[in-house]
């Protein structure tokens, strides 16, 4: 794995829509992704200087030269959800077998942060069918052909008092709406380079595992940083798990940080 020398290789000024509200683009991040139809799909989340959030669909050939659409996401149905939404964003995106995609995005409510459960066929819009989780929990990444997912319990106060995340959990579903925590998966050890961590985008799969990313924000350097080191898991289940907890393990992280060029040595 090499880092692609040229990045960025999505910026805010590549945003170009016909929608009122992104005209003036401040930030383009943390996308989700999956491949479509041969092609390598982002949901991006594009921020404007409001602080509004959107996500734009971006299609690219090679993974690399991406073009975005002129309009956002629709995003259908939110009158099923009861609390005030301030924002929705952070999509993990699994493909399933009947030709659906099945997306997790955060919802920050006036009731706090939850887990959104959303269907699509080709992200033109994103069908919103409830929320799946509990209060202040982010970052959920459905387990390709399992009902079990990686998601990060929001329980980890900082000293400016937001809360954030410090461990990995995985949960199980029958119904994609309604979830029961099953095991803890990863913790982050307080003052190193990995206290806070959070669940990412499911990569790929290889034989009997499969492979996703950890987000880590470090706190050894000056200005915090955002890296996605891999773990592999394997995919037999066990009592209860999909896998042996024991054999989930971490990427080595300084390769990680030398990809993110902000390796704190």
């Amino acid at each position: 794995m090499y880092r692609y020398p040229d990045n960025p290789i999505i910026t805010r000024q590549d945003i170009k829509s016909r929608h009122p509200a992104l005209q003036d683009v401040s930030s383009v991040f943390n996308p989700g992704g999956v491949r479509h139809e041969g092609q390598f799909l982002l949901l991006l989340r594009v921020q404007n200087r409001a602080r509004e959030t959107f996500f734009v669909k971006a299609l690219s050939e090679d993974g690399i030269h991406f073009s975005s659409s002129d309009l956002p996401v629709q995003i259908l149905h939110l009158e099923r959800c009861k609390h005030m939404i301030y924002h929705i964003y952070d999509a993990r995106i699994t493909a399933d077998t009947a030709g659906f995609y099945q997306v997790f995005c955060a919802m920050d409510t006036d009731k706090g942060c939850f887990l959104g459960y959303f269907r699509s066929e080709d992200f033109d819009s994103l069908d919103f069918i409830g929320l799946a989780s509990e209060p202040d929990t982010r970052n959920g990444v459905l387990l390709p052909g399992t009902d079990y997912r990686f998601e990060r319990p929001n329980k980890h106060v900082g000293t400016d008092g937001v809360k954030t995340g410090s461990r990995i959990v995985c949960s199980k579903s029958r119904d994609m709406l309604h979830w029961q925590e099953v095991a803890e998966v990863f913790s982050g050890r307080p003052h190193y380079w990995d206290e806070l961590i959070g669940s990412g985008l499911h990569h790929c799969s290889v034989k009997r595992a499969g492979c996703t990313s950890i987000t880590v924000w470090p706190r050894t350097l000056a200005a915090p940083i955002s890296i996605r080191p891999a773990s592999l898991y394997k995919t037999e289940r066990g009592p209860g798990l999909p896998w042996p907890v024991d054999a989930i393990m971490y990427w080595n992280p300084v390769k990680a940080m030398n990809l993110a060029a902000k390796c704190p040595m």
